[in-house]
């Protein structure tokens, strides 16, 4: 999934989503040291997959 303009992000691999900023998320990974930001305008679409 595109997370942001910048990172497209592996769902199967996602430990945790913390805020960041003004209504914009940052993503860690498990075993990873990276991490990618989802975007305001973004952040509802990956809500909804992570919730099904």
């Amino acid at each position: 999934m595109r997370s942001h303009k910048c990172y497209i992000v592996n769902m199967s691999l996602i430990e945790s989503v913390i805020p960041w900023a003004d209504r914009a998320y940052q993503v860690k990974f498990t075993n990873i040291r990276g991490e990618a930001l989802i975007s305001r305008s973004k952040y509802h679409l990956f809500n909804s997959c992570i919730s099904i």
